[in-house]
């Protein structure tokens, strides 16, 4: 686990999801991946502290653990990187889901030293296609990560 947002860390994501995989192989059924980012993460430590960057890094663990199914695999697996694999869900629902998140993350209001703190995050989507592997799939959903990035941050976008 890690030990600051209590999710999945790097290490356990990719174990469980590699499960997660060799289920879909056997049982076919639809597989999305999420790849979140914290947009303008630097800027919140540098302007109110590593604090501070903790406390929204608990935050949104918080809010990305009562927005998903106990079934789902949600792991932080860098800085303000994080990784969702959606069971059953196809890419409609996936995105419903992904929308409800993003916009849950916008109307915090994380209270830091008498400071309120609004954070947006991008996400990328990427449906596992039958014959990609985990890094396949989440090479897609990264792609489409910064693609949301790119376009200004705040939205989500689906890997093609």
């Amino acid at each position: 686990m890690d030990a600051l947002t209590g999710l999945n860390n790097r290490r356990q994501f990719f174990e469980l999801a590699g499960m997660l995989y060799d289920q879909a192989d056997r049982y076919p059924e639809d597989l999305t991946c999420l790849m979140i980012d914290i947009d303008h993460f630097k800027d919140i430590n540098d302007l109110y502290g590593h604090q501070a960057g903790d406390e929204v890094l608990r935050s949104l663990a918080n809010t990305m653990i009562s927005s998903f199914r106990t079934t789902d695999v949600i792991g932080r697996i860098g800085g303000e990187e994080f990784a969702v694999l959606l069971r059953k869900s196809d890419v409609d629902i996936a995105i419903l889901i992904a929308e409800r998140l993003r916009i849950s993350a916008e109307k915090q209001a994380i209270n830091h030293e008498d400071t309120i703190i609004h954070i947006t995050i991008s996400i990328g989507l990427a449906l596992r296609q039958s014959d990609d592997g985990l890094e396949d799939t989440l090479r897609k959903a990264d792609n489409a990560l910064y693609d949301a990035k790119r376009k200004g941050r705040n939205q989500t976008c689906i890997a093609e």
